[in-house]
């Protein structure tokens, strides 16, 4: 069944909410129907700053520091980018001196808000968040992973990013558990060889393209990456040892955070990343249709992929 990450997240903070009376969601003037629901259920928990991020971020912050569990809801370039010194001083650099709970949720990870153009476009924020010292970024590839990810962050002491597609998908796969969230990542497919280290959708366009890679004789090792910045380093050294090559694959720019994560394990020289050009996409098309102008298109995947082999 299709479902986008916002609502099946949101649909679990909602239970949450009735059963504990100490977290508050804030919005930047950014709506859901579930968020309907929370408002008109819990008036004194729900916060809408109207489009002042920094506000948000300000808000979020007071809240946290009287003892509140606290998410953060707008659109993911706004939420990132526009209050990203608030983000920095008032959270990364603060929650290293006092406890905090803040959860920051941004909708629309990479292109997929993509025939609103670059304004609404998210390929720079793996790389922003994963600078900030103290702050967790998350990178789901499924609705399945969102309430998991509502508890998860609700129970971890900190600052954490979540960053949600904007579209329903169908689930990748089925073997998706709590123990996810515990390493950072799960393996799709074991093989060997050669290793796709994936996060969010470019989960599902490396998922989809494992039929192609098997007819070319390479069974490649499947991993998805949910913990972006901060997986479990030892387990994934432990699937990751035996393989000649990795690949990093990404929408977003060539980001800090995992490349960061998967060279300090020793992977620099096996290691290439595969993420969207230096570029901004006026181009009003498809998702495929940007991936292709970008550097992500199918064909470009596979070819690097094989081109090493």
């Amino acid at each position: 069944m299709k479902s986008t990450m916002r609502d099946t997240f949101l649909t679990r903070l909602l239970q949450k909410m009735r059963e504990d009376d100490d977290i508050v969601l804030l919005s930047a003037d950014f709506g859901a129907p579930v968020i309907d629901e929370i408002r008109t259920e819990f008036p004194d928990r729900f916060f809408n700053t109207g489009i002042a991020e920094q506000n948000l971020i300000n808000l979020a912050t007071g809240f946290a520091l009287e003892g509140y569990r606290v998410v953060a809801y707008a659109i993911a370039p706004f939420i990132t980018m526009r209050c990203f010194e608030q983000i920095r001083v008032n959270l990364a650099i603060l929650s290293q001196l006092r406890p905090m709970n803040v959860t920051l949720v941004g909708v629309g990870a990479g292109f997929s808000y993509d025939v609103s153009g670059p304004t609404h476009h998210c390929i720079e924020d793996l790389t922003i968040m994963s600078t900030l010292p103290n702050v967790a970024v998350y990178s789901p590839s499924d609705h399945t992973q969102a309430p998991l990810l509502a508890d998860h962050c609700l129970n971890k002491p900190g600052v954490k990013y979540l960053r949600f597609d904007a579209k329903p998908h169908l689930p990748v796969a089925d073997n998706d558990s709590v123990e996810t969230l515990t390493a950072g990542f799960r393996v799709l497919q074991s093989g060997k060889e050669v290793a796709l280290v994936c996060t969010g959708y470019m989960t599902h366009v490396a998922h989809s393209l494992l039929p192609e890679l098997a007819i070319r004789g390479l069974s490649p090792t499947l991993i998805d990456l949910v913990a972006y910045n901060s997986a479990d380093g030892q387990a994934l050294q432990s699937v990751l040892g035996n393989c000649k090559r990795i690949f990093l694959i990404q929408e977003a720019l060539v980001s800090a955070g995992a490349q960061t994560l998967l060279s300090g394990l020793g992977h620099t020289q096996r290691l290439e990343v595969i993420a969207a050009r230096p570029h901004y996409s006026f181009e009003i098309g498809s998702r495929d249709a940007i991936h292709e102008a970008c550097g992500l298109g199918r064909q470009h995947i596979l070819d690097t992929i094989l081109g090493n082999f």
